[in-house]
């Protein structure tokens, strides 16, 4: 009798930790599930020798429903024997606006941007999950949803108080890349990266009221991409207030 009692005692402990954790983690999915998918932003370069490990963790973070997981290979690093294939002048300065904005120096590789203003090292994962875990925590949110109807693309962004003006900016992606790669740092290796951006291209400002905005395939798509985002991103502060992602365009 005594042994059932103890057993007992012990047992409710374990049962109502049990029952705690399953309403933490519904609690969380909720919240996860309210605040919209985390923009991950890494900025890479196949001439960067500690590049790859981010690289794969993107590839990793792009199979979440909770995250739009993009690649922006820059091309700062071009001079180090070793042409980067995929890396856009636009996307280096859209981290030095970061670097301005995050109040930091200079630019780096492998660098991560989540949710336009968190800054973390690209290939320590034990940040960035941390930093995607305080990204959606931010109950301030604006829906934003995109839609294909033939050859045309549909987006609609919902309503909130805005501080100041909002950028829409659509994102043409190349779901996979694979690079092999001849010379510099990372001669001799193979590289897929994914969701790589191949264009920003604002289409227009948001000032929190609806908006819906309709637009050609050909005005939003390259010829290598396969898939796009929109992000909507404050114009001063560069934090994105919302984002949707169409993989299949």
């Amino acid at each position: 009798m005594a042994a059932s009692v103890t057993r007992a005692l012990v047992l409710c402990p374990l049962i109502a930790l049990a029952a705690c954790l399953a309403m933490l983690s519904a609690s969380d999915a909720k919240a996860q599930k309210n605040s919209g998918p985390v923009v991950v932003e890494l900025f890479t370069s196949q001439a960067c020798s500690a590049c790859p490990p981010a690289d794969r963790l993107l590839g990793e973070l792009a199979e979440r429903d909770d995250v739009i997981a993009l690649s922006l290979p820059v091309d700062y690093w071009d001079h180090l024997d070793w042409k980067d294939t995929l890396g856009r002048a636009e996307h280096s300065e859209r981290q030095r606006r970061y670097a301005r904005h995050l109040d930091r120096p200079n630019v780096y590789t492998p660098q991560i941007v989540v949710n336009g203003h968190i800054g973390v090292i690209g290939s320590r994962a034990d940040a960035v999950q941390a930093a995607i875990r305080t990204a959606h925590e931010d109950p301030k949110r604006v829906p934003v949803e995109i839609e294909a109807a033939g050859k045309m693309f549909r987006l609609q962004i919902g309503a909130a108080e805005a501080t100041g003006p909002a950028d829409i900016i659509v994102v043409p992606l190349r779901s996979a890349s694979t690079v092999a790669i001849k010379r510099g740092e990372n001669r001799g290796k193979t590289i897929t990266y994914h969701n790589v951006s191949r264009g920003l291209k604002l289409v227009g400002t948001w000032r929190g009221k609806p908006r819906t905005l309709t637009l050609s395939h050909d005005t939003v798509m390259t010829p290598d991409a396969d898939r796009c985002a929109v992000i909507l991103q404050d114009s001063q502060s560069g934090a994105i207030l919302g984002a949707a992602l169409l993989e299949d365009a």
